[in-house]
């Protein structure tokens, strides 16, 4: 744990990586896109102090990344 500079105050995405296939991107793609819907992340960047940094949906592989 601990802390990433994302760019700020410039736009920069934050991501990670697992080994392909293992199906945990997509366990943790939803898991995140649930917690925004329900508040719980809002809730969790606001006791942080980090409601700028909010983004809207977890994407999976998003257009404009390498393919490797």
């Amino acid at each position: 744990m601990g802390t990433v500079n994302g760019g700020w105050p410039l736009k920069a995405d934050i991501a990670f990586t697992t080994k392909k296939g293992n199906g945990l991107a997509v366990a943790a793609q939803a898991a995140l896109n649930t917690l925004i819907k329900n508040g719980t992340y809002g809730k969790i960047l606001d006791r942080w102090g980090l409601s700028s940094e909010a983004i809207a949906k977890s994407e999976l592989n998003p257009a404009g990344l390498p393919k490797k």
